[in-house]
């Protein structure tokens, strides 16, 4: 907390304050409430003006602990949205006593408000001191837990599904855990997933109550640039997992290097790192398989016996970048009425990040509508988006009979069923050159990005009738599956023995 901190949450506040206060004035005038009344008007206008003072006093908020065993979170301090929901409580409770109460309870009402700004200032004040304090509560909790190993996320926003990709696997470790996470907007999502203590740690000094003896490695399932907080701390092995196999560029970013391991699916992940010009160390790499695929359901029969065939339409999200744009999102309609037209039954899963942006919210509401016209139609059981949202993307991988996606993990994970794929290449990307560009095509059938603008034509048919009836690449798939999820894609023990070696624990009696 500094000067300019507290002046400029002041300074933040003061243009609502003092509409606010201008039109209690106007209804304590109107009212014809006298001084007493007016004086509370603007006096609850500066209360208002105030109420930032508890954030600014307060600074991040402590670390706190969810689900640990003989923990007690502190009670929080009005702070943030909190505060703008309490000045809007004060300012409706002054407009009512305005309304319908003598001038002189209006001053006491006013007065309350400022008792309970100077409260909780207090109590801000109280709690940063305190800050150490509560850390090492934390702390004490987390050493008589006797984690073996933290998930770590610094990711602000709803990265569940990257959890939720790796906390089944691990848990099958049965040893006890933590996942740490840096901001609460991640807490809910979180908590959804998963049974183990959660621990909140705002700022990188609060990783220091997670340091208990037994804890043996960090696992990371991004790579975003906050992870190299806890990397900092060389106690631990530091284990990156990634969310998936891909061509991705964020799939060899050179960021990956600052890991003690990197845990890759195959060979072609090896391969992509020194294709690339990322320069990290033989012995860090890992080959570990893909153990989320285990149980996925192969292919019974050729495509061309299967009528009709299911066809999962799963589009990757937008991006960060032009580097980096790789959905087929935008053109989806077209492609969903390529294969409606064909007499095929969709599932439709686009990428969880898409259901974040107001425009991919749209598209993904245009096909949706596109599928429920047909199955009302044509009584073909399609799943939409909106109704199988929630729905494991394994379930909808065995739901199909082939594939129809972009440049992604659910990609390189379907290689494990055997069954067919088609690749709608990225805009820009020449299918000449595609399977040199983008080796994960190998065995896929292409699909031109721009063949779809404006309707598919006649190629993206030739395409579909490779894919769902001929499919003449289907001797090269399993060469390709192997390169990329080694020879036991499926199963978990080369991931779990790996771990094992890094923390320590021998593998538990059968």
């Amino acid at each position: 907390m500094t000067p300019r901190s507290v002046l400029r949450a002041v300074l933040g506040q003061l243009p609502m304050a003092a509409a606010i206060g201008l039109a209690l004035v106007v209804i304590a005038v109107l009212r014809g409430q006298h001084w007493p009344g007016v004086v509370a008007a603007i006096g609850t206008a500066g209360a208002v003006a105030g109420l930032p003072l508890i954030g600014a006093v307060h600074g991040p908020n402590p670390p706190s602990g969810y689900r640990l065993p003989g923990y007690r979170r502190p009670v929080p301090v009005p702070t943030g949205r909190w505060s703008q929901g309490i000045s809007a409580l004060i300012v409706m409770i002054m407009i009512f006593m305005i309304l319908f109460l003598p001038g002189w309870l209006v001053f006491l009402g006013m007065l309350l408000a400022w008792l309970g700004l100077l409260i909780n200032l207090v109590t801000a004040y109280l709690r940063r001191r305190g800050r150490p304090r509560h850390r090492e509560v934390l702390h004490r909790a987390v050493a008589a837990y006797r984690p073996r190993f933290v998930i770590y996320t610094g990711r602000r926003n709803d990265a569940s599904y990257q959890l939720a990709m790796w906390v089944p696997i691990l848990e099958r470790l049965q040893l006890p855990y933590l996942v740490a996470l840096s901001f609460p907007e991640a807490l809910a999502s979180t908590r959804a997933i998963t049974k183990a203590p959660i621990v909140l740690l705002p700022t990188g000094s609060d990783l220091d109550a997670i340091m208990v003896p037994g804890l043996r490695a960090a696992f990371y399932v991004n790579g975003i640039a906050e992870n190299s907080t806890l990397v900092n701390y060389r106690n631990l092995t530091h284990i990156y997992l990634g969310h998936g196999d891909s061509d991705k560029e964020l799939s060899v970013h050179p960021m990956h290097g600052m890991f003690d391991r990197v845990f890759v699916a195959g060979q072609a992940a090896i391969d992509r790192y020194g294709q690339a010009g990322v320069k990290i160390p033989a012995s860090k790499f890992v080959i570990v398989g893909r153990p989320q695929t285990a149980g996925l359901r192969g292919a019974g029969r050729p495509i061309g016996e299967v009528d009709p065939p299911s066809v999962l339409y799963a589009p990757t999200w937008r991006g960060y970048n032009a580097h980096t744009t790789l959905s087929s999102l935008p053109v989806g309609p077209a492609v969903v009425d390529a294969l409606l037209r064909r007499g095929v039954v969709v599932s439709f899963r686009p990428h969880p990040f898409s259901w974040l942006g107001a425009r991919e919210r749209s598209e993904i509401s245009a096909i949706d509508d596109l599928l429920r016209r047909d199955r009302d139609d044509s009584g073909r059981p399609h799943r939409t988006a909106a109704e199988h949202r929630n729905t494991p993307v394994a379930e909808e991988i065995d739901f199909s009979d082939a594939l129809v996606t972009d440049i992604g993990s659910v990609l390189v994970d379907y290689f494990a069923t055997g069954k067919p794929y088609a690749v709608v290449l990225p805009p820009g990307q020449s299918p000449t050159t595609a399977r040199t560009d983008l080796p994960s095509t190998a065995a896929a059938y292409l699909i031109s990005y721009d063949t779809l603008i404006g309707g598919p034509d006649q190629s993206v048919e030739q395409v579909l009738d490779e894919l769902l009836v001929k499919d003449p690449l289907a001797g090269r798939r399993p060469a390709v599956a192997r390169h990329y999820l080694g020879e036991q894609p499926g199963d978990d023990r080369p991931f779990l023995d790996a771990v094992r070696r890094v923390i320590g624990h021998p593998e538990p009696a059968r």
